[in-house]
């Protein structure tokens, strides 16, 4: 086999290498793999009674395992968040666990939700959501509850049943924050992958025109 066979031979292989490399590169684009939801907001939102509902809140999670911090920032006690409502898209399963709390004590989840009209905004619309219940959120406290929910399910919300003084009124309160979606690290390990090679077979090409 002569110089010039030996040549196209290795330009074969490198176009081949190059193939696969940019197919590479391009999948780890268009597939983020699992990604990670994420929630977050802070401010104040007046509902259907009137008075104000103040919150900061985080949740994030992927793969159906999450963690939520809220905090009642009103500096009222005795303006109290009853129950955590979490807004999703998706079909609850109709057996099994779909929503679990695993921390901190005295938590729960009621899958039923409040699944009626919730105030968004000064708006009044309908919502599927389930309902993270447990001891009052009362003014100036915080929690931070760790659940999980059915990978069916894609949370896209947050909100809290507020209410004003021990037998008060009470509003139900969707949350205005924003939403973020963020690769998993295997993701940007298959792009550095991809990368990587396009780079090595650069190279090759390069030192075969020497």
């Amino acid at each position: 086999m002569n110089c010039n066979e030996n040549h196209q031979k290795e330009d074969r292989v490198t176009l081949a290498s190059a193939k696969m490399f940019k197919k590479l590169a391009l999948l780890a684009l268009l597939v983020p793999g699992i990604a990670q939801a994420q929630l977050s907001g802070s401010g104040c939102w007046t509902g259907s009674v009137g008075f104000q509902t103040c919150a900061t809140y985080s949740l994030a999670g992927s793969a159906g395992s999450y963690s939520l911090t809220i905090s009642n920032d009103h500096s009222l006690n005795t303006r109290k968040f009853g129950d955590i409502l979490i807004f999703y898209t998706g079909t609850m399963p109709s057996s099994g666990n779909p929503v679990s709390v695993s921390s901190p004590l005295g938590w729960s989840d009621n899958e039923s939700g409040f699944n009626g009209n919730v105030w968004y905004l000064g708006a009044q619309a309908k919502y599927d959501n389930f309902a993270l219940q447990g001891p009052f959120l009362q003014g100036g406290s915080s929690v931070t509850i760790n659940f999980s929910a059915s990978t069916a399910l894609t949370l896209v919300g947050v909100g809290v049943h507020a209410q004003e003084g021990p037998n008060g009124n009470s509003q139900w309160i969707r949350f205005d924050g924003n939403t973020t979606t963020v690769p998993e690290p295997s993701t940007y390990a298959l792009m550095g992958a991809g990368l990587l090679g396009l780079f090595s077979v650069a190279r090759r090409r390069r030192s075969a025109q020497v």
